[in-house]
Protein backbone atom coordinates (compact mmCIF):
# COMPACT_ATOMS: atom_id res chain seq x y z
CA UNK A 1 0.00 0.00 0.00
CA UNK A 2 1.49 3.53 -0.91
CA UNK A 3 1.66 5.90 1.85
CA UNK A 4 1.03 9.06 1.78
CA UNK A 5 3.97 11.21 3.14
CA UNK A 6 2.85 15.31 3.22
CA UNK A 7 6.54 16.84 2.71
CA UNK A 8 5.49 20.07 4.47
CA UNK A 9 4.95 17.97 7.87
CA UNK A 10 8.64 18.16 9.21
CA UNK A 11 7.41 16.56 12.30
CA UNK A 12 4.66 14.49 13.39
CA UNK A 13 2.06 16.43 15.63
CA UNK A 14 1.41 15.94 19.44
CA UNK A 15 -1.88 16.39 19.52
CA UNK A 16 -4.59 14.00 16.81
CA UNK A 17 -7.61 15.99 16.17
CA UNK A 18 -11.19 14.00 17.11
CA UNK A 19 -13.47 13.78 13.92
CA UNK A 20 -16.57 12.07 16.06
CA UNK A 21 -17.18 10.29 19.37
CA UNK A 22 -16.17 6.60 18.92
CA UNK A 23 -13.50 7.67 16.60
CA UNK A 24 -10.05 8.42 17.58
CA UNK A 25 -6.56 8.51 15.37
CA UNK A 26 -3.25 7.81 16.51
CA UNK A 27 0.66 7.29 15.28
CA UNK A 28 2.36 4.56 14.67
CA UNK A 29 5.59 5.10 13.41
CA UNK A 30 5.13 7.84 10.64
CA UNK A 31 1.52 6.25 9.42
CA UNK A 32 -1.96 7.80 11.44
CA UNK A 33 -4.24 4.84 12.24
CA UNK A 34 -7.89 5.26 13.84
CA UNK A 35 -9.64 3.38 16.09
CA UNK A 36 -13.85 2.86 15.25
CA UNK A 37 -16.04 2.02 18.11
CA UNK A 38 -18.90 0.55 17.20
CA UNK A 39 -21.91 -1.55 19.12
CA UNK A 40 -19.44 -1.36 21.72
CA UNK A 41 -16.83 -2.75 19.66
CA UNK A 42 -13.29 -1.49 18.49
CA UNK A 43 -12.51 -1.66 15.01
CA UNK A 44 -8.68 -0.74 13.86
CA UNK A 45 -8.01 0.70 10.56
CA UNK A 46 -4.83 1.72 8.80
CA UNK A 47 -5.05 5.37 7.04
CA UNK A 48 -2.44 4.68 4.73
CA UNK A 49 -1.56 9.08 5.11
CA UNK A 50 -0.29 11.29 7.47
CA UNK A 51 -2.14 14.12 6.89
CA UNK A 52 -4.66 14.54 9.76
CA UNK A 53 -7.00 16.17 7.80
CA UNK A 54 -7.22 13.28 5.18
CA UNK A 55 -7.41 10.42 8.14
CA UNK A 56 -10.07 11.71 10.11
CA UNK A 57 -12.10 11.88 6.68
CA UNK A 58 -10.68 8.10 6.13
CA UNK A 59 -12.05 7.54 9.64
CA UNK A 60 -15.42 9.28 9.20
CA UNK A 61 -15.46 6.80 6.02
CA UNK A 62 -15.23 3.85 7.82
CA UNK A 63 -17.49 4.35 10.71
CA UNK A 64 -20.36 5.41 7.90
CA UNK A 65 -19.69 2.01 6.16
CA UNK A 66 -19.94 0.10 9.26
CA UNK A 67 -23.50 1.18 10.00
CA UNK A 68 -24.43 0.96 7.02
CA UNK A 69 -23.32 -2.78 6.53
CA UNK A 70 -24.66 -3.68 9.67
CA UNK A 71 -28.05 -1.79 8.98
CA UNK A 72 -28.15 -4.02 5.63
CA UNK A 73 -27.00 -7.26 7.43
CA UNK A 74 -30.00 -6.99 10.11
CA UNK A 75 -31.79 -6.44 6.97
CA UNK A 76 -30.71 -9.28 4.51
CA UNK A 77 -29.20 -11.52 6.89
CA UNK A 78 -31.14 -11.98 9.80
CA UNK A 79 -30.98 -15.36 11.62
CA UNK A 80 -33.35 -16.44 13.90
CA UNK A 81 -30.71 -16.66 16.99
CA UNK A 82 -30.56 -13.02 16.79
CA UNK A 83 -34.87 -13.05 17.07
CA UNK A 84 -34.58 -15.67 20.00
CA UNK A 85 -32.04 -13.09 21.67
CA UNK A 86 -34.48 -10.14 21.03
CA UNK A 87 -37.51 -12.15 22.41
CA UNK A 88 -35.80 -13.25 26.05
CA UNK A 89 -34.40 -9.40 26.13
CA UNK A 90 -38.39 -8.21 25.46
CA UNK A 91 -39.04 -10.95 28.26
CA UNK A 92 -36.61 -9.76 31.00
CA UNK A 93 -37.65 -6.05 30.38
CA UNK A 94 -40.95 -6.96 31.26
CA UNK A 95 -40.15 -9.01 34.09
CA UNK A 96 -38.10 -5.79 35.76
CA UNK A 97 -41.25 -3.57 34.61
CA UNK A 98 -43.57 -5.82 36.90
CA UNK A 99 -40.99 -6.14 39.50
CA UNK A 100 -40.15 -10.19 39.32
CA UNK A 101 -36.50 -9.56 39.58
CA UNK A 102 -36.99 -8.14 43.00
CA UNK A 103 -37.36 -9.59 46.14
CA UNK A 104 -36.67 -13.73 46.77
CA UNK A 105 -38.20 -14.83 43.78
CA UNK A 106 -36.25 -17.29 42.39
CA UNK A 107 -34.56 -16.72 38.69
CA UNK A 108 -35.45 -20.17 37.60
CA UNK A 109 -38.80 -19.47 37.91
CA UNK A 110 -39.01 -16.28 36.06
CA UNK A 111 -40.50 -16.93 32.45
CA UNK A 112 -37.16 -15.67 30.68
CA UNK A 113 -35.27 -18.34 32.14
CA UNK A 114 -38.35 -21.07 31.05
CA UNK A 115 -38.55 -19.29 27.68
CA UNK A 116 -34.49 -19.58 27.23
CA UNK A 117 -34.61 -23.22 28.41
CA UNK A 118 -37.15 -24.04 25.63
CA UNK A 119 -35.60 -22.62 22.81
CA UNK A 120 -32.32 -23.94 23.95
CA UNK A 121 -33.84 -27.84 24.06
CA UNK A 122 -36.46 -27.76 20.87
CA UNK A 123 -35.90 -24.33 18.70
CA UNK A 124 -31.76 -24.18 18.89
CA UNK A 125 -31.64 -26.13 15.61
CA UNK A 126 -33.16 -22.92 13.78
CA UNK A 127 -30.83 -20.51 15.49
CA UNK A 128 -28.80 -20.53 11.98
CA UNK A 129 -31.89 -20.41 10.00
CA UNK A 130 -33.44 -17.31 8.17
CA UNK A 131 -36.86 -16.13 9.07
CA UNK A 132 -38.44 -16.61 6.05
CA UNK A 133 -36.81 -20.40 5.84
CA UNK A 134 -39.08 -21.50 8.75
CA UNK A 135 -41.63 -23.28 6.33
CA UNK A 136 -44.32 -25.09 7.04
CA UNK A 137 -43.18 -28.46 6.06
CA UNK A 138 -39.99 -28.02 8.45
CA UNK A 139 -42.61 -27.25 11.46
CA UNK A 140 -44.54 -30.18 10.72
CA UNK A 141 -40.97 -32.25 10.58
CA UNK A 142 -40.02 -30.88 14.02
CA UNK A 143 -43.60 -31.87 15.36
CA UNK A 144 -43.21 -35.20 13.92
CA UNK A 145 -39.92 -35.87 15.61
CA UNK A 146 -41.11 -34.37 19.32
CA UNK A 147 -44.39 -36.53 18.66
CA UNK A 148 -41.87 -39.85 18.55
CA UNK A 149 -39.55 -38.63 21.42
CA UNK A 150 -42.75 -38.93 23.58
CA UNK A 151 -43.45 -34.91 24.24
CA UNK A 152 -47.26 -34.23 24.94
CA UNK A 153 -49.13 -31.85 22.86
CA UNK A 154 -49.62 -29.26 25.55
CA UNK A 155 -45.11 -29.19 25.39
CA UNK A 156 -45.39 -29.24 21.32
CA UNK A 157 -48.09 -26.11 21.53
CA UNK A 158 -45.84 -24.36 23.68
CA UNK A 159 -42.86 -24.54 21.36
CA UNK A 160 -44.93 -23.55 18.08
CA UNK A 161 -46.28 -20.56 20.48
CA UNK A 162 -42.85 -19.50 21.51
CA UNK A 163 -42.00 -19.71 17.51
CA UNK A 164 -45.00 -17.37 16.80
CA UNK A 165 -44.40 -14.85 19.42
CA UNK A 166 -40.91 -14.57 18.34
CA UNK A 167 -41.63 -14.19 15.01
CA UNK A 168 -44.30 -12.03 16.02
CA UNK A 169 -41.83 -9.75 17.71
CA UNK A 170 -39.46 -9.80 14.30
CA UNK A 171 -42.17 -7.78 12.56
CA UNK A 172 -42.55 -5.07 15.32
CA UNK A 173 -38.89 -4.50 15.87
CA UNK A 174 -37.22 -1.91 13.57
CA UNK A 175 -33.75 -1.41 12.16
CA UNK A 176 -32.59 1.19 10.29
CA UNK A 177 -31.28 0.37 6.49
CA UNK A 178 -30.29 2.85 4.01
CA UNK A 179 -31.89 5.38 5.84
CA UNK A 180 -35.30 4.20 6.38
CA UNK A 181 -36.79 1.86 9.24
CA UNK A 182 -37.41 -1.24 8.27
CA UNK A 183 -38.67 -4.72 10.11
CA UNK A 184 -36.16 -7.36 10.58
CA UNK A 185 -38.51 -9.71 9.96
CA UNK A 186 -40.22 -9.01 6.56
CA UNK A 187 -43.85 -8.83 6.94
CA UNK A 188 -44.90 -10.19 3.48
CA UNK A 189 -43.69 -13.57 4.66
CA UNK A 190 -46.29 -15.56 5.86
CA UNK A 191 -45.85 -18.02 8.72
CA UNK A 192 -48.54 -20.99 8.99
CA UNK A 193 -48.05 -22.29 12.32
CA UNK A 194 -51.41 -24.05 12.98
CA UNK A 195 -51.84 -24.48 16.96
CA UNK A 196 -54.59 -27.40 17.60
CA UNK A 197 -56.03 -25.52 21.11
CA UNK A 198 -59.03 -28.00 20.48
CA UNK A 199 -56.93 -30.73 20.78
CA UNK A 200 -55.12 -29.33 24.01
CA UNK A 201 -58.25 -28.71 25.52
CA UNK A 202 -59.55 -31.30 25.56
CA UNK A 203 -56.57 -33.29 26.63
CA UNK A 204 -56.54 -30.90 29.49
CA UNK A 205 -56.43 -32.31 32.70
CA UNK A 206 -59.48 -32.58 34.97
CA UNK A 207 -58.47 -34.43 38.45
CA UNK A 208 -59.23 -33.22 41.30
CA UNK A 209 -58.17 -33.97 45.05
CA UNK A 210 -60.91 -35.73 46.87
CA UNK A 211 -61.48 -35.19 51.07
CA UNK A 212 -60.03 -38.61 51.83
CA UNK A 213 -57.13 -38.40 49.83
CA UNK A 214 -56.51 -35.10 51.22
CA UNK A 215 -56.28 -36.30 55.02
CA UNK A 216 -54.36 -39.36 53.73
CA UNK A 217 -51.56 -36.99 52.17
CA UNK A 218 -51.56 -35.15 55.03
CA UNK A 219 -50.92 -37.99 57.42
CA UNK A 220 -47.78 -39.01 56.00
CA UNK A 221 -46.25 -35.88 54.63
CA UNK A 222 -43.72 -33.87 56.47
CA UNK A 223 -44.04 -31.10 58.52
CA UNK A 224 -42.85 -28.42 56.38
CA UNK A 225 -45.14 -29.70 53.21
CA UNK A 226 -47.88 -30.50 55.41
CA UNK A 227 -48.87 -26.45 55.50
CA UNK A 228 -47.22 -25.90 52.27
CA UNK A 229 -49.79 -28.59 50.83
CA UNK A 230 -52.72 -27.44 52.87
CA UNK A 231 -52.13 -23.62 51.67
CA UNK A 232 -52.37 -25.03 48.09
CA UNK A 233 -56.00 -26.88 48.84
CA UNK A 234 -57.76 -23.85 50.43
CA UNK A 235 -56.17 -20.86 48.68
CA UNK A 236 -55.58 -21.96 45.45
CA UNK A 237 -52.13 -20.38 45.21
CA UNK A 238 -49.61 -21.76 43.07
CA UNK A 239 -46.44 -23.29 44.25
CA UNK A 240 -43.99 -20.59 42.70
CA UNK A 241 -46.54 -18.03 45.56
CA UNK A 242 -46.58 -20.05 48.11
CA UNK A 243 -42.61 -20.20 48.42
CA UNK A 244 -42.09 -16.54 47.70
CA UNK A 245 -44.45 -15.38 51.10
CA UNK A 246 -42.51 -13.54 53.61
CA UNK A 247 -43.80 -13.84 57.47
CA UNK A 248 -44.97 -10.30 57.12
CA UNK A 249 -47.29 -11.22 54.22
CA UNK A 250 -49.02 -13.03 56.91
CA UNK A 251 -52.16 -10.86 58.36
CA UNK A 252 -53.20 -13.14 61.15
CA UNK A 253 -56.19 -10.36 62.23
CA UNK A 254 -58.08 -10.42 59.04
CA UNK A 255 -57.01 -13.59 58.17
CA UNK A 256 -55.90 -12.80 54.66
CA UNK A 257 -52.09 -13.17 52.99
CA UNK A 258 -50.98 -10.45 50.88
CA UNK A 259 -49.19 -11.68 47.95
CA UNK A 260 -47.03 -8.94 46.32
CA UNK A 261 -46.67 -6.97 43.03
CA UNK A 262 -44.08 -9.16 40.84
CA UNK A 263 -44.34 -12.79 43.11
CA UNK A 264 -47.58 -14.06 41.15
CA UNK A 265 -47.96 -15.65 38.21
CA UNK A 266 -49.04 -12.53 36.22
CA UNK A 267 -47.19 -9.79 38.72
CA UNK A 268 -50.42 -8.10 40.30
CA UNK A 269 -50.93 -8.09 43.58
CA UNK A 270 -53.96 -9.96 44.94
CA UNK A 271 -55.26 -10.61 48.67
CA UNK A 272 -56.14 -14.47 49.81
CA UNK A 273 -58.08 -15.18 51.82
CA UNK A 274 -57.96 -17.79 55.05
CA UNK A 275 -60.34 -20.74 56.15
CA UNK A 276 -60.28 -21.47 59.56
CA UNK A 277 -58.93 -24.74 59.08
CA UNK A 278 -56.09 -23.34 57.14
CA UNK A 279 -55.51 -20.66 59.97
CA UNK A 280 -55.05 -23.28 62.39
CA UNK A 281 -52.39 -24.93 60.31
CA UNK A 282 -50.37 -21.92 59.53
CA UNK A 283 -50.57 -20.66 62.83
CA UNK A 284 -49.42 -23.74 64.58
CA UNK A 285 -46.67 -23.75 61.31
CA UNK A 286 -45.72 -20.39 62.87
CA UNK A 287 -45.26 -21.49 66.55
CA UNK A 288 -43.18 -23.73 65.51
CA UNK A 289 -40.84 -21.84 63.50
CA UNK A 290 -40.87 -19.91 66.16
CA UNK A 291 -39.66 -22.34 68.56
CA UNK A 292 -36.91 -23.85 66.39
CA UNK A 293 -35.23 -20.69 65.49
CA UNK A 294 -36.06 -18.70 68.10
CA UNK A 295 -33.22 -15.66 67.42
CA UNK A 296 -32.99 -14.76 63.39
CA UNK A 297 -36.45 -15.79 61.50
CA UNK A 298 -35.69 -17.90 58.14
CA UNK A 299 -36.69 -15.26 55.30
CA UNK A 300 -39.71 -16.71 53.87
CA UNK A 301 -42.95 -18.28 56.05
CA UNK A 302 -43.00 -21.53 54.19
CA UNK A 303 -38.87 -23.34 54.58
CA UNK A 304 -37.19 -25.82 54.95
CA UNK A 305 -34.80 -26.28 58.24
CA UNK A 306 -34.92 -22.80 57.45
CA UNK A 307 -34.59 -22.61 53.82
CA UNK A 308 -36.45 -21.84 51.39
CA UNK A 309 -38.74 -24.49 49.98
CA UNK A 310 -36.81 -26.22 47.85
CA UNK A 311 -38.30 -28.92 45.07
CA UNK A 312 -41.06 -31.08 46.46
CA UNK A 313 -41.44 -34.18 43.65
CA UNK A 314 -39.48 -36.71 45.46
CA UNK A 315 -41.46 -35.74 48.90
CA UNK A 316 -44.53 -35.67 46.93
CA UNK A 317 -43.56 -38.61 45.16
CA UNK A 318 -43.26 -40.91 48.11
CA UNK A 319 -46.53 -39.72 50.28
CA UNK A 320 -47.99 -40.66 46.83
CA UNK A 321 -46.86 -44.40 47.41
CA UNK A 322 -47.20 -44.63 50.67
CA UNK A 323 -50.79 -43.84 50.19
CA UNK A 324 -51.39 -46.07 46.72
CA UNK A 325 -52.04 -42.86 44.02
CA UNK A 326 -48.83 -43.78 42.69
CA UNK A 327 -48.79 -46.85 40.46
CA UNK A 328 -45.76 -48.00 38.67
CA UNK A 329 -45.02 -47.81 35.18
CA UNK A 330 -44.88 -51.86 33.41
CA UNK A 331 -43.19 -52.97 30.77
CA UNK A 332 -44.92 -55.08 28.17
CA UNK A 333 -43.60 -57.66 30.03
CA UNK A 334 -45.42 -57.10 32.97
CA UNK A 335 -41.85 -55.76 35.08
CA UNK A 336 -41.64 -52.27 36.06
CA UNK A 337 -39.96 -50.09 34.16
CA UNK A 338 -36.76 -48.59 35.83
CA UNK A 339 -35.09 -45.28 35.09
CA UNK A 340 -31.46 -44.52 35.09
CA UNK A 341 -30.62 -41.20 36.79
CA UNK A 342 -27.56 -40.13 37.49
CA UNK A 343 -26.15 -39.42 41.13
CA UNK A 344 -22.63 -36.99 41.71
CA UNK A 345 -23.02 -36.46 45.77
CA UNK A 346 -24.20 -39.16 48.30
CA UNK A 347 -24.87 -36.97 52.00
CA UNK A 348 -23.47 -33.86 50.63
CA UNK A 349 -20.12 -35.07 49.63
CA UNK A 350 -19.10 -35.62 45.61
CA UNK A 351 -18.57 -39.11 44.84
CA UNK A 352 -17.79 -40.86 41.60
CA UNK A 353 -21.03 -40.58 38.87
CA UNK A 354 -22.23 -43.75 38.57
CA UNK A 355 -25.74 -44.73 37.38
CA UNK A 356 -28.97 -45.33 39.75
CA UNK A 357 -31.59 -47.29 38.68
CA UNK A 358 -35.30 -46.67 40.25
CA UNK A 359 -38.56 -47.34 39.48
CA UNK A 360 -41.09 -45.20 37.11
CA UNK A 361 -44.21 -44.14 38.67
CA UNK A 362 -47.54 -42.30 37.03
CA UNK A 363 -48.88 -39.70 39.82
CA UNK A 364 -53.06 -40.13 39.59
CA UNK A 365 -53.25 -36.47 41.99
CA UNK A 366 -50.83 -34.32 40.77
CA UNK A 367 -50.25 -30.83 43.26
CA UNK A 368 -51.54 -29.08 40.43
CA UNK A 369 -55.26 -30.62 40.93
CA UNK A 370 -55.19 -28.30 44.17
CA UNK A 371 -56.06 -25.64 42.17
CA UNK A 372 -58.74 -27.25 40.33
CA UNK A 373 -60.27 -28.52 43.19
CA UNK A 374 -60.38 -25.11 45.00
CA UNK A 375 -61.87 -23.14 42.21
CA UNK A 376 -64.73 -26.75 41.85
CA UNK A 377 -65.53 -26.12 45.54
CA UNK A 378 -66.03 -22.36 45.14
CA UNK A 379 -68.41 -22.99 42.48
CA UNK A 380 -70.37 -25.43 44.31
CA UNK A 381 -70.94 -23.18 47.16
CA UNK A 382 -72.67 -20.74 44.86
CA UNK A 383 -70.28 -17.86 44.19
CA UNK A 384 -69.90 -15.59 41.43
CA UNK A 385 -67.76 -16.57 39.05
CA UNK A 386 -65.98 -13.22 38.66
CA UNK A 387 -65.18 -13.90 42.66
CA UNK A 388 -63.77 -17.20 41.86
CA UNK A 389 -61.42 -15.84 38.84
CA UNK A 390 -60.17 -13.39 41.67
CA UNK A 391 -59.79 -15.31 44.23
CA UNK A 392 -57.43 -18.16 42.03
CA UNK A 393 -55.69 -15.06 40.06
CA UNK A 394 -57.29 -16.51 36.77
CA UNK A 395 -57.22 -13.40 33.92
CA UNK A 396 -60.27 -15.06 31.56
CA UNK A 397 -63.82 -16.88 32.68
CA UNK A 398 -62.25 -19.04 29.93
CA UNK A 399 -59.78 -20.37 32.07
CA UNK A 400 -61.29 -20.33 35.49
CA UNK A 401 -63.83 -22.85 33.81
CA UNK A 402 -61.34 -24.68 32.23
CA UNK A 403 -59.66 -25.23 35.77
CA UNK A 404 -64.13 -25.62 37.17
CA UNK A 405 -64.88 -29.48 37.40
CA UNK A 406 -68.63 -29.13 38.47
CA UNK A 407 -71.31 -30.50 36.72
CA UNK A 408 -72.46 -26.85 35.99
CA UNK A 409 -69.15 -24.68 34.76
CA UNK A 410 -69.44 -28.37 32.68
CA UNK A 411 -72.76 -27.65 31.03
CA UNK A 412 -71.50 -24.53 29.94
CA UNK A 413 -68.47 -25.98 28.65
CA UNK A 414 -70.44 -27.88 26.39
CA UNK A 415 -73.10 -25.74 25.74
CA UNK A 416 -70.07 -23.34 24.02
CA UNK A 417 -68.79 -25.88 22.25
CA UNK A 418 -71.86 -26.89 20.35
CA UNK A 419 -72.76 -22.89 19.82
CA UNK A 420 -76.08 -23.07 22.38
CA UNK A 421 -75.29 -20.84 25.16
CA UNK A 422 -77.62 -18.66 26.23
CA UNK A 423 -76.97 -14.98 28.10
CA UNK A 424 -78.54 -15.87 31.57
CA UNK A 425 -81.64 -12.91 32.03
CA UNK A 426 -79.93 -10.70 34.59
CA UNK A 427 -81.35 -10.16 37.88
CA UNK A 428 -81.31 -8.31 40.63
CA UNK A 429 -78.47 -9.37 43.17
CA UNK A 430 -79.82 -10.85 46.28
CA UNK A 431 -78.16 -8.63 49.47
CA UNK A 432 -79.19 -8.03 53.03
CA UNK A 433 -78.89 -4.25 53.10
CA UNK A 434 -80.36 -1.77 55.65
CA UNK A 435 -82.06 1.47 54.40
CA UNK A 436 -83.26 2.65 51.28
CA UNK A 437 -79.38 4.10 50.50
CA UNK A 438 -77.61 0.95 50.79
CA UNK A 439 -80.35 -0.70 48.70
CA UNK A 440 -79.03 2.38 46.40
CA UNK A 441 -75.64 1.41 46.14
CA UNK A 442 -75.63 -2.11 45.48
CA UNK A 443 -77.92 -1.40 42.93
CA UNK A 444 -75.42 1.33 41.31
CA UNK A 445 -72.59 -1.34 42.07
CA UNK A 446 -74.29 -4.23 40.19
CA UNK A 447 -75.19 -1.63 37.23
CA UNK A 448 -71.31 -0.59 37.23
CA UNK A 449 -70.24 -4.06 37.29
CA UNK A 450 -72.40 -4.98 34.03
CA UNK A 451 -74.68 -7.32 36.72
CA UNK A 452 -77.47 -5.11 35.42
CA UNK A 453 -79.07 -3.52 32.03
CA UNK A 454 -79.52 0.26 32.39
CA UNK A 455 -83.26 -0.59 32.33
CA UNK A 456 -83.26 -2.27 34.57
CA UNK A 457 -81.64 -0.54 36.97
CA UNK A 458 -83.66 2.32 36.83
CA UNK A 459 -86.48 0.74 37.34
CA UNK A 460 -85.59 -1.27 40.51
CA UNK A 461 -84.11 2.12 41.39
CA UNK A 462 -87.33 3.73 40.78
CA UNK A 463 -89.43 1.24 43.02
CA UNK A 464 -86.51 2.05 45.83
CA UNK A 465 -87.01 5.49 45.83
CA UNK A 466 -90.88 5.17 45.80
CA UNK A 467 -90.88 3.03 48.96
CA UNK A 468 -87.98 4.89 50.49
CA UNK A 469 -88.94 6.04 54.67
Amino acid sequence: MMIHMDPNIASKPTKLPKPHKGISLYWKRDVIYCTVRHEKQPHVFCTGTSVPKEAAKFAMQKSAELRTGTAMQAKQGIRMGELFEDYLASLRRAERAKGQDKGITLVTEKYSYRAASLIKCHLSELANLKPEQITSDRISGMEDRKTEEGYSLATINGIKRTLNAVLSLGRKTFVMANGRRVPKVDRNIVFDIAIDTKAEERLARTGTVPDDAYEKLMAVLPDWFQAFFAAAMHTGMRPKEIRAIRPEQMDWEAKMIHLRTGETKNGEARVVPMSDELYTILRDWDAQTKREFPGVRPATFFHKNGKRVPGYRMAWERALIKTGYAVPVLNPDGTPKMAISWQKTRRGKPVTPYQLRRKIWKHTILFYDARRTLVTKLDQLGLQEKDIMRAAGHKTSKMSRRYNQSKESAKLMQAAVNGTATVPTPSVPVKVVVGWKAELKELKEAFEDGLLPEDLYKIEAAKVMAARR
